[in-house]
């Protein structure tokens, strides 16, 4: 059993969950985005109980082009498990992704 809450307006979103898991403990996450403008997004979150954290940005860079940078800790939860909505990785990442 769990509940989630979205919330949006304008250039802010955030997701809020929590769920009851029988015989494991409790998950809860938070996360977060910022329209900067001029094609730049951040991203911030806590998830798996607070047990693993992000920041990111991603530029968009146009036609199909964007720049992406991360800071991605899960030391916490011991898992090895992409971090987040987003799914980023353990540690610093940058990438570039085109979608043709």
């Amino acid at each position: 059993a769990g509940i989630t809450a979205d919330y949006a307006s304008g250039p802010i979103a955030a997701s809020l969950y929590y769920e009851n898991r029988e015989h494991v403990d409790d998950d809860w996450g938070i996360e977060g985005s910022y329209d900067v403008g001029n094609g730049l997004t951040v991203y911030a979150g806590a998830v798996a109980a607070g047990d693993a954290s992000y920041i990111a940005g991603e530029f968009d860079m146009g036609n199909g082009a964007t720049l992406g940078l991360s800071f991605a800790d899960d030391t916490g939860n011991g898992e090895d498990d992409e971090i987040g909505a987003r799914e980023y990785q353990e540690g610093t990442t940058a990438w570039v992704s085109f979608t043709f």
